[in-house]
């Protein structure tokens, strides 16, 4: 189905990757170092990379940063070790869209793979004639002033948006962003809340995203004006 790139010096865990990415009908290549990675996307065209955090030879941020100003705009997952979840925030401000932390489930995993790989081949949306957003470079701006989200705004923004007029639930929600169903209600709460705010909207004010009776969410657009491209 896609190319991966996985990048990681623990065997076990990349033989363990490889087989889970393979029984999804991904192709996955290996290898041990970020300089390999480094090498191997200027070589092959990837829609997805994984890069373990543990990784010893470069700083995972700097490699997120050079691939991106080379031109590579393959969605980046990083594997974080718990203790090290500040660094990945470094990593995702340097060009990475997400990251996991292990250890992870397989299904936690796999939801987020879907979730990247169903914006891989995304590029610009125009939403409204107010409202633009680039899935490539993950900017958001609202007349032409952009608008500072943080990667779980924006890919609850683009989950809804891909579902314009469609009520989406909760767990739905949670799945795509976080890869699990959360055990608490605030988190989900906190972030449709603070993007309902940087999107200009109040408690009763509702421009673009609804709340919805039996707990849901639903992106509406008051002028219809989609190029919606490469979103599935």
């Amino acid at each position: 189905m896609s190319a991966v790139l996985l990048v990681t010096e623990d065997a076990d865990l990349s033989v363990w990757l490889e087989r889970v990415l393979s029984r999804e009908g991904h192709t996955v290549d290996a290898v041990a170092s970020c300089v390999e990675g480094a090498h191997q996307v200027q070589r092959m065209l990837y829609e997805l990379i994984m890069v373990d955090q543990t990784v010893s030879d470069t700083e995972v941020g700097g490699l997120c940063r050079r691939m991106r100003e080379s031109g590579v705009d393959a969605r980046v997952l990083i594997l974080a070790d718990r203790a090290s979840e500040t660094d990945s925030v470094v990593a995702f401000d340097a060009g990475a869209d997400a990251y996991v932390t292990k250890p992870f489930r397989v299904s936690e995993f796999l939801a987020r793979v879907r979730a990247l790989l169903r914006r891989s081949n995304a590029r610009s949306v125009g939403v409204h004639a107010a409202l633009t957003m680039d899935i490539r470079t993950r900017l958001v701006s609202i007349n032409d002033n952009e608008v500072a989200l943080c990667w779980q705004q924006f890919d609850l923004l683009a989950v809804l948006i891909r579902e314009e007029g469609k009520v989406v639930s909760r767990e739905a929600l949670e799945t795509e962003v976080w890869g699990a169903v959360s055990k608490s209600t605030k988190t989900l709460d906190m972030h449709i809340s603070s993007l309902r705010h940087f999107l200009g909207e109040g408690a009763r004010n509702s421009r673009y995203i609804d709340v919805v009776d039996g707990g849901g969410y639903l992106f509406h657009n008051p002028v219809s004006h989609h190029q919606l491209m490469g979103v599935a």
